[in-house]
């Protein structure tokens, strides 16, 4: 076989970076899961104010499964891209014919752009979350939750809106499903889209079959799913809760903070 071209290298590269990024952004901080178990044990250090305290376990569960699903797709990817830029061989031939029964990718019959902006999506987000870890510190949960002697935090991504993290994840969900779907992606080439997206991505409905193709658009439903519902709940529901929350426990400070960030998530906008 011939060499990998240079677009489809850099494309692998793109992918183990954008995994990653995805994996550490979702994966809970140290000091956040020390806060949970000390939460689920009941000592009263900490305040729980999620108004359904029995989702919390559920939605930390689809936010480790949402890791290893992405990983899923990106080292199937990955490894497909490789084996075909190494000489054939009896395995490299095996394993290519049960990854990629529709055979190989084609280079040059689609734009790159959107997969390259899709991995920016991730990177970027991965850094606005690490830069919301290091800020908070302590502070950080994946819960709705205050701390005894609880500090308003209002230095570093909270100078320029008051719900960083959460736009950090909005950029890597985003970038996520749209990587995943992105034209020359492993999900697209063996029509591994959920039939609603069909015609929507123009991918035809006259695909492989098989438990992987199948397999594989279960779990490629299931990150939309996910993607979807998570950011409905964090943009459009915690968020203000949180708010709501902050105020109660530090009145006149948090209105001042709120005075001079007013924007939740985008400058200038909202």
């Amino acid at each position: 076989m011939s060499g990998q071209p240079p677009s489809s290298l850099l494309r692998v590269v793109l992918l183990i970076a954008s995994g990653i990024a995805h994996h550490l952004a979702s994966t809970i901080s140290t000091e956040a899961d020390k806060v949970q178990e000390t939460d689920e044990n009941g000592l009263d250090h900490t305040k729980q104010h999620d108004k359904h305290p029995s989702a919390v376990r559920p939605f930390l569960l689809c936010l480790k499964l949402s890791k290893y699903i992405f990983w899923t797709f990106i080292t199937i990817e990955g490894t497909c891209r490789i084996l075909q830029s190494l000489p054939s061989t009896r395995f490299s031939r095996a394993a290519l014919s049960k990854l990629l029964p529709t055979g190989a990718f084609h280079q040059g019959d689609y734009s790159q752009l959107p997969f390259l902006l899709s991995s920016i999506s991730i990177i970027a987000g991965w850094g606005i979350r690490r830069a919301c870890f290091a800020t908070l510190g302590r502070h950080f949960t994946f819960t709705h939750t205050t701390l005894n002697k609880h500090s308003l935090i209002t230095t570093g991504p909270y100078s320029v809106v008051r719900h960083p993290g959460y736009v950090g994840m909005a950029l890597i969900r985003l970038g996520g499903v749209c990587l995943i779907l992105s034209p020359g992606s492993w999900v697209r080439v063996i029509g591994a889209v959920p039939w609603p997206l069909c015609r929507l991505l123009s991918v035809s409905l006259e695909s492989s079959s098989g438990s992987l193709l199948n397999g594989s658009k279960i779990l490629v439903g299931m990150y939309i799913a996910h993607a979807i519902l998570e950011q409905y709940a964090l943009l459009g529901v915690r968020a203000r809760r949180e708010d709501e929350t902050l105020y109660r426990e530090f009145g006149d400070e948090w209105i001042s903070y709120s005075t001079k960030v007013p924007w939740m998530f985008l400058p200038y906008v909202i």
